[in-house]
């Protein structure tokens, strides 16, 4: 990986039981986490319990998705000094590894932070592709996302092709489940975590 190279400590989690595991057995300076998580809870959930368990965790988001405004937070803004970086937008390593040390030194800024100010309307989608991509979010299947809005499975998947071409994000992922299937449950690990390691740059 990108981290181990830098000097930091690093443990995989595939899914938020064992991220929780990690944090319970390590405390960590800091934790990488995607926002989607699938069904269940998702990134900002586990962030913000990870963060009432240690006020001086370092949070980065890693996510395809473009913005806050398509998960479900209540118009409550993601944890403060966290840093929100999209995956198309990590056109070289060192963007993560900034951000990262950004967020263990306090210090992020606008820069750290590819998501849109939660009062503003998307500057990309339509109405209907901003409703879709919400409901796309939350870790709803296209069949579930069709029968809530009353339209076809074809059409919802039209739609998010076509917020998905807006948004300029690979077309590869699992969104398109037309099954019953739990096969998103977990996506891409659930939280990189960086422990407590007197050797890494940034460690205390």
């Amino acid at each position: 990986g990108m981290l181990e190279p830098a000097g930091y400590t690093v443990l995989l989690a595939a899914d938020v039981a064992e991220a929780q595991r990690h944090f319970n057995a390590r405390d960590p300076d800091g934790v990488i986490v995607d926002v989607d998580l699938g069904h269940g809870i998702n990134g900002f959930d586990l962030a913000d319990a990870l963060r009432q368990r240690s006020p001086a965790l370092a949070i980065v988001f890693l996510t395809h998705i473009p913005s806050v405004r398509f998960l479900s937070r209540n118009r409550v803004p993601i944890p403060e000094g966290a840093a929100y970086l999209r995956k198309d937008q990590l056109f070289d390593k060192d963007i993560l590894l900034n951000a990262l040390e950004a967020a263990l030194l306090g210090k992020v800024t606008g820069n750290h932070r590819h998501d849109g100010p939660l009062d503003q309307p998307d500057p990309v989608l339509s109405r209907t592709q901003g409703a879709v991509m919400h409901l796309v979010a939350q870790g709803r299947t296209t069949k579930e996302i069709a029968r809530i809005r009353g339209t076809s499975v074809r059409t919802v998947q039209d739609v998010i092709n076509r917020a998905r071409a807006r948004m300029k994000v690979d077309d590869t992922d699992d969104t398109d489940d037309t099954d019953d299937t739990d096969d998103n449950a977990t996506t891409d690990g659930a939280a990189p975590l960086l422990p407590h390691d007197s050797n890494g740059p940034g460690k205390a």
